[in-house]
């Protein structure tokens, strides 16, 4: 029931998470929760979605590993431009189309040298939407190729990239029900197999969110 009544949480985070040689490799990324929702209490987001997660990025492609107690593994694969939500539970995954967006920014602001994540001078950029606030830091020379994700729409993702065309180090995205911080403790470049990517034989459903 707690699942059912969270979705909407569980799918903002595929916000968070997501270098002209683009960077390929792992980050790993510690997440912390402030709920506004009545019936959750920032513990309870945490045991449900996990203090960690593991960042897998290829290409265009993406895959993100969680340790919670609801939620296991998303994906994203560029060429379906789709979004895939694995639960700990069950044999169903959902899908979302990547090219739809619920909200939509209003303003941007950029700015320099805003600090040091691991050994990387960051900047910063902040999207005012019409949800909330979306905060990045990224190390400039952590290059995105931005045009693998110019259909991904969803959670202003690409709205993010093509200013910073790098990997965010930390992210503070703010909406209705929760605020999620992300911070990198570990950038790993290395070669990714194919495997890594292929989605599990699960019965796919459409996600209503």
């Amino acid at each position: 029931m707690k699942q059912k009544l969270f979705l909407p949480v569980i799918f903002l985070l595929l916000t968070k998470i997501v270098f002209a040689q683009s960077f390929e490799g792992e980050i790993i990324y510690l997440n912390s929760y402030k709920s506004k929702a009545a019936n959750f209490s920032d513990q309870q987001v945490q045991s449900m979605m996990g203090n960690q997660e593991e960042y897998y990025l290829r290409a265009g492609d993406y895959k993100i590993v969680m340790n919670g107690s609801v939620v296991s593994t998303y994906y994203y694969h560029a060429k379906e431009n789709k979004l895939y939500t694995e639960f700990q539970d069950g044999d169903r995954m959902y899908w979302s189309d990547a090219a739809v967006n619920n909200d939509s920014v209003l303003s941007f602001e950029v700015k320099k040298n805003v600090g040091k994540i691991l050994s990387y001078s960051c900047d910063e950029v902040i999207l005012h939407t019409r949800k909330g606030t979306q905060i990045y830091d990224y190390a400039p020379q952590l290059v995105v190729d931005a045009s693998l994700f110019a259909n991904h729409k969803f959670n202003n993702w690409y709205d993010y990239l093509k200013v910073a065309k790098a990997v965010p180090l930390k992210m503070v995205v703010e909406q209705d029900q929760i605020i999620i911080t992300s911070e990198a403790i570990a950038v790993k470049p290395i070669k990714l197999n194919d495997d890594l990517f292929v989605l599990p034989a699960h019965e796919l459903v459409k996600s209503p969110y």
